[in-house]
């Protein structure tokens, strides 16, 4: 019964859209971690943060995963994820659902890579990181790369492109001041290098996630050509109206273009 019970939840979590399942993973880690620390072991949590320490991550080899599922203030966590929520709804969009778990993978691992190294290089001792800053990061730079002149309505204050409300945010938590939670503000710097990289090559067709995929076998050749057609043929018409939102704003398109972007981004 109990495996009945797990296999019915793993399709229900399955059957979520990819930012909901991220706000799950993230809001029952933080429940766990503050339950445990609180109740049982109050440094239980540093086993899921990533330790700049080289000696200390070798046998924490799967912290560069785990810390950007981790929080322990509620702070920390509610900006993370109503901007995780805010961006990863935009990017399922424009740039696709299937693509967001690459990119919040990628990224924070990119975030542990920079921070591992500045630590190493510049600031003798350990130190931990922990948050989905730089995955949230990495996904608000391939956005506004991919749709810079997104009219976007911040609170209370009007509608701006959506590259300088990214361009702010990022330049208020990360730039200013960043000698304040310096290894948290480094990985963000990764996540945007990540992100940088990742939405300029894919404006031009370059898909960095295909890289990553098993090419399937037995398929003919013909299917290939076909395929291809029709994958260039929607990157074109995705493109169009990409321009036209960048001329002219997205309330500009018509009903059928806006159909036809939801049709596209859900395939990618």
């Amino acid at each position: 019964m109990s495996n009945i019970g797990l296999s019915d939840r793993l399709a229900k979590f399955k059957s979520f859209s990819v930012v909901t399942q991220i706000l799950l993973i993230n809001g029952i880690v933080f429940l766990l971690s503050n339950i445990i620390a609180n109740l049982i072991n109050p440094s239980w949590v540093t086993y899921f943060m990533m330790p700049s320490n080289v000696g200390q991550l070798v046998t924490r080899f799967y912290t560069p995963l785990t810390y950007m599922f981790t929080h322990m203030e509620l702070g920390h966590i509610f900006f993370n994820m109503i901007y995780f929520y805010f961006m990863g709804e935009i990017f399922s969009s424009i740039v696709g659902e299937k693509r967001l778990w690459f990119v919040y993978i990628v990224g924070g691992i990119a975030g542990a890579i920079l921070f591992s190294l500045f630590f190493n290089l510049f600031i003798p001792g350990n130190s931990y990181l922990l948050g989905a800053s730089a995955s949230v990061t990495a996904i608000s730079i391939v956005t506004a790369i991919y749709a810079p002149n997104l009219p976007v309505s911040v609170f209370f204050i009007g509608s701006f492109p959506l590259k300088w409300v990214v361009l702010v945010l990022f330049l208020l938590s990360t730039i200013i001041d960043i000698s304040i939670n310096t290894g948290g503000k480094v990985a963000h710097i990764g996540g945007a290098l990540f992100g940088l990289l990742y939405g300029m090559q894919l404006k031009k067709g370059n898909d960095l996630m295909e890289f990553f995929k098993r090419k399937p076998k037995n398929k003919s050749k013909n299917l290939k050509v076909i395929h291809s057609i029709k994958m260039d043929a929607d990157e074109k018409t995705l493109d169009e109206i990409l321009d036209k939102i960048n001329r002219t704003g997205y309330e500009s398109l018509t009903n059928k273009e806006k159909e036809t972007l939801q049709k596209i981004a859900s395939k990618k």
